[in-house]
């Protein structure tokens, strides 16, 4: 009996713990600003390079107007293919689905104005993916947009 309510005792701190750090991450308003004003702005044709290069020149705007949650962003190429890193020390599995519930709406328009953007330019088949990482870099969500 005493174990079971360690048990229920500790289950219990768990739920504590991550609905905190929901809330915590839910409260950094300024990552769905800087993802606004980064959707606002009118995206001329890019290739994938050019692409990647312009996530990575907006990068530290991101990371500044996050509020501490983004530690750091990078885009790289692979083919059609533009890849973006975004790593916080602040996301594990259990937070990273309140994160992107409450930022997807943003975080989907960047991806469709970069995939715009790519087959403006010609790029056949373009894709994004977003790879969400903890402080250990380790992938704990990712997300892929294809147009």
């Amino acid at each position: 009996m005493v174990l079971g309510l360690i048990g229920t005792g500790a289950v219990m701190l768990e739920r504590y713990i991550v609905k905190n750090e929901t809330t915590k991450i839910l409260q950094h308003t300024g990552l769905s600003t800087a993802l606004s004003t980064a959707t606002s702005k009118s995206v001329p044709a890019a290739s994938p390079t050019e692409t990647a290069k312009q996530l990575n020149d907006y990068a530290t705007t991101i990371e500044q107007k996050a509020g501490g949650l983004i530690d750091s962003t990078k885009a790289t190429v692979n083919g059609s293919t533009v890849t973006y890193n975004v790593a916080s020390s602040k996301i594990n599995r259990f937070t990273v689905a309140a994160l992107v519930a409450a930022n997807g709406d943003s975080i989907e328009k960047i991806a469709n104005q970069a995939l715009s953007a790519m087959t403006e330019s010609g790029t056949a088949n373009p894709e994004v993916v977003i790879n969400l990482t903890n402080d250990k870099g380790q992938v704990i969500k990712t997300l892929t947009y294809t147009k």
